[in-house]
C-alpha cells in the first residue's frame, strides 16, 4: 500500500526507467555464417521470382 505513495525525485525517476528500458532490450543471436547465407539466398531468391501462396 504504501509503495505507491512513494515520492521519488525526477532524476532519480529518469534513471529508474531507462534501467527498466534496458531489462526488456532482447540481446540479437550470434548466427553462424551458414545460417547468414541461407537467410541472404532466401531473400534473393524471393526477389528475383514472384512466389504465389494459395491456401
Amino acid at each position: 500500500m504504501f509503495a505507491s505513495m512513494r515520492m521519488i525525485l525526477p532524476q532519480r525517476r529518469d534513471i529508474i526507467l531507462e534501467l527498466q528500458e534496458e531489462k526488456m532490450l532482447i540481446q540479437q543471436p550470434v548466427l553462424e555464417q551458414g545460417k547468414l547465407e541461407q537467410f541472404d539466398y532466401a531473400i534473393r531468391d524471393s526477389a528475383r521470382n514472384d512466389y504465389v501462396t494459395v491456401s
